[in-house]
């Protein structure tokens, strides 16, 4: 509890929905670190909807990780302003 106490207190976001996040990814296995978290909030951070865009980001790595990552967690990201389909190609040279 103490880490998510310190990583909210950095962040824009409350106590409540860091624990949620943390609880989400250990939820299937993923131990949330605080560099993690803290590349989830800063990728949020350039968006209007900071909280929406931390919670995609959560949503997509748990589902992700449970195998079950498809093309709407993708385009939830890129409705959020996150160019996800873009970042797979350049990055990852994958595509739809």
């Amino acid at each position: 509890m103490g880490k998510v106490l310190a990583f909210a207190q950095t962040t824009p976001f409350q106590v409540e929905e860091v624990t949620k996040a943390f609880i989400q990814l250990r939820s299937v296995g993923i131990e949330p670190t605080n560099r993690m978290m803290q590349v989830f909030a800063d990728t949020a951070s350039t968006s209007t909807d900071q909280l929406g865009v931390f919670q995609a980001l959560v949503r997509t790595v748990q589902r992700g990780k449970a195998g079950a990552l498809g093309l709407m967690e993708i385009n939830q990201l890129s409705d959020t302003g996150i160019p996800a389909l873009k970042i797979l190609a350049e990055q990852l040279n994958i595509s739809k």
